[in-house]
């Protein structure tokens, strides 16, 4: 039942199952530890107190560690083309419609085209990356 108990918590891990694996695992890890040495002489028996103290240890960890992956799961890509949609750059080279022009994106300069011209200098949000050609538009003064 202890290993089962571990075995829970690496597949609510490993799985987005959001805690019946860990209550299971949880639950296990505790009647296993309970049934670990048969009832008998005093010294042999694993005092209950420590039993949930080392239960709600490793669940508070698990728990602890599943917060930092659904955290993770959660966040916006940085990397890819799923990165750079949405991220504000500015124009280095004047972008002429659909002749290209250049933008400073993400920390690089890309190739970008526009659906209208945009000067040099002005703030634009990327809408499409195709290959190495980023789409963009102008950003709104309104806006970031």
């Amino acid at each position: 039942l202890i290993l089962l108990g571990i075995t829970l918590f690496v597949f609510e891990v490993l799985t987005p199952t959001y805690g019946p694996l860990a209550t299971g695992g949880i639950i296990s890890m505790f009647l296993g530890s309970t049934m670990l040495f048969k009832p008998g002489a005093p010294f042999f028996q694993i005092s209950i107190p420590l039993i949930i103290t080392v239960t709600a240890c490793t669940a508070a960890f698990f728990i602890f560690a599943l917060g930092l992956a659904f955290k993770t799961w959660r966040k916006k890509p940085t990397t890819g083309k799923k990165g750079l949609i949405a991220e504000i750059g500015k124009v280095r080279g004047k972008i002429k419609g659909e002749e290209e022009g250049t933008v400073f994106v993400h920390g690089e300069i890309w190739k970008a085209i526009a659906d209208e011209n945009i000067e040099k200098g002005a703030k634009v949000r990327v809408v499409d990356v195709d290959g190495l050609i980023l789409k963009v538009e102008r950003v709104k003064k309104n806006a970031k």
